[in-house]
């Protein structure tokens, strides 16, 4: 495989690659956002195929407890920048469910694993490959 680059004038083939530079960064914010949306959206509904399928949730959710929060109703996106100053963006559960997701995904000695993140993802990711081609095709034009 080869490449071959015919230009003219050096200043804009510099002006080209750094609108290719710009842009790409922005393909890749917007494809950030996008995932997480989608990822988000997945993961709820995995969580809501598990309340809709126990019994105890059934009962629980007929209380009309204040207090009380599915982790369905409490999945959050957070957008952080790391120690090297590159931006993250989280999907994640919320204060009163976040540290029971690793509970119910991977079970316990008394109940069965769920795999609810490992089912969305498996289920977000040709959508998200969608969103990757459609942002990446953006870049340059």
């Amino acid at each position: 495989m080869s490449l071959s680059m015919n230009y003219i004038d050096t200043d804009k083939l510099e002006v080209f690659l750094g609108k290719l530079e710009t842009d790409s960064k922005a393909a890749g914010d917007q494809i950030q956002e996008k995932s997480a949306v989608i990822i988000k959206s997945r993961i709820e509904g995995q969580l809501n195929r598990i309340r809709s399928g126990t019994k105890e949730s059934v009962s629980r959710s007929k209380k009309n407890n204040t207090k009380y929060k599915h982790m369905a109703d409490d999945v959050k996106i957070t957008k952080k920048k790391d120690e090297f100053g590159e931006r993250t963006i989280r999907v994640q559960g919320g204060k009163k469910t976040g540290t029971l997701w690793h509970i119910v995904n991977d079970g316990t000695y008394r109940t069965n694993a769920t795999h609810f993140m490992d089912k969305a993802m498996k289920e977000a990711e040709p959508e998200i490959q969608a969103v990757i081609d459609a942002e990446l095709s953006k870049a340059g034009d």
